[in-house]
Parts: structure tokens; sequence; C-alpha cells
């Protein structure tokens, strides 16, 4: 059952197009990460679906019910915003009450409801206690309960982990795909980082110029990008240029300067001999190999090994014009070395220039 419907939503800012006829259905219960560069539309469609922003052409549909000319207090939409907006002179019971008590709801049942979310959100025992007084995520905590204690049929979070250090944002993505379980909550979550969305959603929906460019499983976006764009923004770090050969037997050639590339061609359907294609391998994908007869075998030499904890990123010169970068654990060889480097066809992605 959908929960949330948008169709062709568009916004200009005078000669500008923010969003673009953007469509897009939510089930109820699933968790959409909108992922994309600042300046793409995601944050301007997310407010669109709030209230808070006036679309000039669409339809935003929610629970079956038309929201274009419903204020947003009255959409049953919960909001997380980046900066959590807390009331600096409430203590963290009294913030998440107040949406409740401006409902005039019964004081047993606030008590009731506050209570549950309080315990939901690991809060016990910081009740009494002002925003000034509670850390980072404790305060987050505090948001997202204000916000969940309303029970709204959607849940919009606008970048709820950018303000967190490394491992407390960790922690908060294990809570917040915890939460959004437990209560079966239709979510919309803005972001611009790709851990974040792929860890967190059902779906990803990437955003580039106000348009939707792919949508897809976590997995699916992750793994094959359809454009050169997705591929470089989801971290295919080695992204060159190359012509094709031939296509034949479910394998496609490539010439890249003076090397030959082979790729599988079962995603490449509409790309034909003499194109120009642009080819993406993500740097975990690449073999150290010295298998020097093997197709996609080449030698170049370690420029450069940065030692990130679990993985030494290598850079390795003298393949392509552009430096090769491979992700590996337990690597010891050092800058100067000659290397041998595989580029397994069938984690190649090759697409149009164009």
């Amino acid at each position: 059952m959908a929960i949330l419907q948008l169709d062709n939503l568009t916004k200009r800012f005078g000669n500008f197009t923010a969003v673009e006829h953007v469509s897009l259905t939510v089930a109820d219960g699933e968790m959409v990460a909108l992922l994309g560069e600042s300046g793409c539309g995601k944050t301007t469609t997310l407010r669109m679906i709030a209230g808070f922003s006036e679309a000039d052409e669409g339809v935003i549909t929610i629970d079956g019910k038309v929201m274009n000319s419903i204020p947003a207090y009255k959409r049953n939409v919960g909001i997380f915003f980046q900066n959590y907006a807390l009331f600096p002179h409430l203590t963290a019971y009294d913030n998440i009450a107040f949406g409740l008590k401006v409902q005039k709801r019964d004081r047993h049942e606030i008590r009731e409801k506050v209570g549950k979310i309080i315990h939901m959100v690991k809060l016990d025992g910081l009740e009494k206690r002002y925003p000034r007084e509670l850390s980072g995520g404790q305060q987050q905590r505090v948001a997202l309960a204000r916000a969940l204690v309303m029970e709204p049929s959607v849940m919009l979070l606008d970048e709820p982990l950018s303000n967190l250090d490394a491992k407390l944002r960790i922690e908060m993505q294990e809570e917040i795909k915890r939460i959004q379980r437990v209560l079966g909550i239709t979510t919309i979550i803005v972001t611009h980082d790709q851990e974040e969305a792929i860890s967190l959603a059902h779906r990803v929906v990437v955003m580039d110029k106000g348009k939707i460019v792919q949508v897809g499983p976590p997995e699916e976006v992750f793994e094959n990008p359809c454009n050169a764009f997705i591929a470089d923004f989801m971290g295919f770090v080695n992204i060159f240029e190359g012509t094709v050969e031939s296509v034949a037997d479910g394998v496609m050639c490539i010439r890249c300067m003076d090397k030959l590339i082979e790729a599988e061609a079962a995603s490449c359907d509409e790309i034909v001999v003499g194109e120009a294609v642009k080819l993406a391998i993500r740097p975990e994908k690449l073999q150290l190999s010295d298998n020097k007869n093997s197709h996609n075998v080449f030698t170049g030499t370690i420029e450069s090994t940065t030692y990130k904890g679990n993985i030494t990123r290598v850079e390795i010169s003298g393949i392509i014009t552009e430096p090769l970068f491979a992700h590996k654990s337990d690597f010891y060889q050092k800058p100067g070395d000659t290397i041998g480097v595989y580029l397994p066809p069938d984690k190649i992605r090759v697409f149009k220039t164009k």
C-alpha cells in the first residue's frame, strides 16, 4: 500500500528549476533515501512534502489524500531537522511532549505516550535535563522522539546524522534503523552520504540537477550505477575513457590508450563498436596479481600507499593515463615497487560518454 505519492513534482525559484517532474511512490513502512550532492533538489523535495514549500506543479498524496493545499501542521508528517531545533528552555520531557500539549491531549495520554517513546529511544533517566545538559547524540534522540510521539503517517529526516562524530554516527544509524523497523513508519531520509543511504534505506533515490536519475535497492545502486555520474558519486574512483573495438559472445573489448580491456557486455546492449565509452571499477574490486598471461592484467608502479585502518589505499600509475586506486587489507609493498593489477571483467561497468 502506498502511503506517499509524488506525481510530477516541480519547484522553481525564478528562472532556476530546483526540482523537475519528480515522481515517486513510497510504500507503507518503507524507508527511502533521497541521495545526491548539494543543490540536487533533495531537500527542496522534502520541504514540499512537509508543506514548508509550495509545489509549482505536481501532486503530493499522503494516505490517499492530496496535500497540496493542506498546511504543514495538518499533514500528519513528522520532521527531524538537521540542527534538532530543540527548545532550550524546555526539558527533554517537555520538548518531546510539546506537540501533544499543543493539540491539548489528555494529561494521562501525554504521560503514557512520552514515557513509551523515551524508553524506545533510550532516554530513560534524562527526562528532566535541558538540551544544554545533553550530548549531541542525546539531543538527537530527543528531537527524534518529539517527531515520533505524534505518530505521523510519514517521517521526514533531513541530514539527521551530519552533526555527529564518526562513532556516534554509526551508533545512530543503527538506532534509526531499529526504531523505524519496530514502528514500521514510512520514512524519507535526505542525505549526501552514500554509506548512510545504503546502510539505512530499503530503496535509494539518486537525484541530480533536480531530477531522479536512478532508483533501486541499495546494493543495486551501489554495484550497478546507471551512468558515469552515479558511478563517480557512489565511489567508483577508477573511471577512464576508451573506445569499443569489438562486442562478441558476451564480451566487450575496449581500447584504452595502448591497452585492450575486456568487460562483460551483458549490461551494455546499446553500446556498439567504435563508440566512445567510460569504464568504471571500484577500488576494492581491483585484484593485485602477478599472472601476466591473463586477460586484463597490467603492470604498474606503486605511487603511494595510505593506511586507513582496515584497508590500505594504493595508488598505481603506468597502466592508464589516470592513476588506478586499489583498496587492500594486509598490504606491505611500498612506493616505487612494480605491481600487477587485474581488472575482473564482471566488475567493470561500461557507460556511454553522453
